[in-house]
């Protein structure tokens, strides 16, 4: 198991593991690069909840980014 070096707590980071599954999925189906993913999936619908939240919440969003290798 990954040693969370970030200050979230376990809901937060699980929603964030399921948001980085969805961008991974996201980037396979229309074959692209994940950090084109990132960008192009913040028009999807379904992920705006948890792009709002990685918006307001620091810490989720240097976790997604981390995850994901994204320049912040």
């Amino acid at each position: 198991m990954p040693v969370n070096t970030f200050n979230l707590n376990i809901i937060h980071q699980k929603m964030c593991d399921e948001f980085i599954a969805d961008i991974w999925i996201f980037a396979i189906q229309k074959c692209m690069g994940l950090q084109e993913a990132f960008v192009a999936a913040r028009k999807e619908e379904q992920l705006n909840y948890f792009y709002n939240l990685i918006d307001e919440n620091e810490e989720m969003f240097l976790y997604v980014h981390e995850e994901l290798g994204l320049d912040c």
